[in-house]
């Protein structure tokens, strides 16, 4: 951990200090607390706007709203696994942002409350998150390890994001960027739980070399996805695993390994382990995914989707099924095939060749040759 040095701009907390008697500007003086009032204000009540607080390690049972204290901070922990904001006893987020705050190297646990976050971005904008693990520790709650609806300005790189509930939350966005973090769902929570979800809107997302997991032992027949991705999000190289367990007979631990309502992904992963009901792409029939280059089981698809390539799922028999191919490219190349190994009849006193349907009866598409003085041109007609 680095900082510019002790300044009136600085602040350390430690969790081992008296109390908060002392100014706070240095590790020997540090105070107590982040916010609650002990023999003195914590670190991040007597900070301002712009300043840096140094957390140092410990696990610290508060709750920290900068969105009420109306103020940018940037907060940095010295260890990443040892510095714990925990929102242990109470029903809200661990820490709220507000605009242009930064985090690094921290824990955030969220208290218990349903729509209660590790993280709660919020709607703000001009976001930082760099090696921060956000956890949602209720396994009744419909909790999440990060909130970001409606935020409009993230950069995040290395971290981790996860809970018994939903890991993130990254939905009616614009301009986030997610690199090498992980996004994980325990799968504890009775319901459908997910590592990521953007459900609730578009997002404006791109996650570079990211990771999506859910887990879960089902007793009932709850559902868990990695991921759930509506339109205007990007995945580049990002895997997307889901595995279930069934305990009881007749129930069915169903898992996707994504769960799409459109979306583009580039050189992705997709895969879906259980006993029963899996998938590895779950496809909204409204908005397909487009894919490139992507890896998954083609028998593992429900749904249609749209592919970047040219080669698509080729078996050994240099085949592939168009009907993994969707929209207008799908009819074409379906109507094709059937025109060169179904029966085809001219008429004579026309000249016009009727293409017939896999049953023989069934026209698809008729073509009538022109004779020219040099030439024979074909219409469809």
């Amino acid at each position: 951990m680095y900082y510019l040095g002790d300044s009136d701009y600085v602040w350390h907390v430690n969790s081992t200090a008296a109390d908060n008697s002392k100014d706070g500007h240095s590790f020997a003086n540090a105070k107590k607390t982040l916010v609650t009032t002990d023999n003195g204000d914590g670190a991040i009540t007597a900070a301002a706007s712009g300043d840096t607080i140094i957390i140092w390690p410990g696990t610290y049972d508060e709750a920290v709203n900068l969105d009420t204290l109306n103020k940018s901070l940037t907060i940095i922990g010295s260890n990443r696994e040892k510095c714990i904001i925990n929102n242990a006893t109470g029903t809200g987020s661990g820490i709220i942002l507000e605009d242009s705050c930064e985090l690094y190297n921290l824990t955030c646990k969220s208290g218990t409350g349903n729509g209660a976050a590790g993280i709660d971005c919020g709607t703000k904008t001009r976001l930082v998150l760099v090696n921060v693990i956000a956890q949602s520790i209720s396994v009744t709650g419909a909790t999440d390890g990060l909130l970001a609806n409606g935020t409009m300005g993230l950069n995040a790189k290395n971290c981790v994001f996860f809970g018994a509930y939903d890991g993130a939350v990254v939905s009616n966005g614009r301009n986030l960027l997610f690199e090498r973090c992980h996004f994980e769902s325990t799968g504890e929570y009775p319901g459908t739980v997910k590592a990521m979800t953007s459900g609730g809107g578009a997002a404006g997302a791109v996650f570079k070399t990211c990771s999506f997991y859910v887990y879960r032992e089902s007793t009932e027949d709850y559902k868990g996805i990695a991921a759930y991705s509506k339109q205007g999000n990007v995945f580049i190289g990002c895997t997307f695993h889901a595995e279930g367990k069934t305990l009881l007979t007749g129930c069915e631990a169903d898992m996707s390994a994504l769960y799409s309502g459109g979306g583009t992904f580039i050189g992705c992963s997709f895969k879906s382990i259980a006993e029963t009901g899996y998938t590895a792409l779950d496809i909204e029939s409204a908005q397909p995914p487009i894919l490139c280059g992507c890896d998954y089981d083609p028998d593992k698809v429900s749904g249609i989707v749209k592919f970047l390539e040219s080669g698509v799922s080729i078996d050994s028999n240099g085949r592939f099924d168009i009907s993994k191919i969707g929209g207008s490219d799908a009819s074409v190349l379906e109507t094709a095939a059937k025109m060169l190994t179904n029966k085809a009849i001219q008429t004579k006193s026309t000249g016009a060749i009727v293409y017939y349907d896999d049953d023989g009866e069934t026209p698809i598409l008729t073509h009538t040759p022109i004779d020219g003085d040099s030439t024979i041109t074909r219409t469809p007609s």
